[in-house]
């Protein structure tokens, strides 16, 4: 006997907790001013030339995909692995490099914590995200 099209509606989509995509929404809307911040405090030649234009934009990637990860993910779309899959891969870049070219003493320490406690915990996340939604997809065909 066919289940109906509400009860398939309704489960479907159980792999995502909302409370995670609300998370990845509120961290992409605080990363907006965090940018702003940026691009104004960076020193322009820190490594190289243009050092602030270089981390403002990869702050923007970063932001459009973290807000798709989580309205992509609240709209139940199969869509999220993309987003999600790049929001994972661009946190693990970030705490790379933050960590690489962070100064000794106390820019190196906040690097190191926040890697540690913020960027790779969310790019875990993300990339369970999308593993969780896809594994969810292949299941259903």
């Amino acid at each position: 006997m066919p289940k109906s099209r509400n009860y398939q509606q309704k489960n479907i989509h159980s792999f995502l907790p909302r409370g995670l995509l609300k998370f990845f929404a509120v961290a992409a809307f605080l990363l907006v001013p965090w940018s702003i911040i940026l691009w104004q405090s960076l020193p322009s030649d820190h490594l190289d030339r243009r050092w602030n234009l270089a981390w403002t934009g990869f702050d923007i990637a970063l932001i459009f995909s973290l807000g798709l990860t989580a309205l992509l993910g609240l709209k139940k779309s199969g869509w999220v692995i993309i987003p999600a899959s790049m929001a994972g891969a661009l946190l693990l870049m970030d705490a790379w490099f933050d960590c690489l070219t962070a100064k000794q003493g106390w820019e190196y320490i906040a690097s190191l914590s926040l890697a540690s406690f913020i960027e790779i915990p969310m790019a875990v996340m993300a990339i369970w995200i999308a593993y969780c939604a896809g594994r969810h997809y292949i299941k259903k065909k």
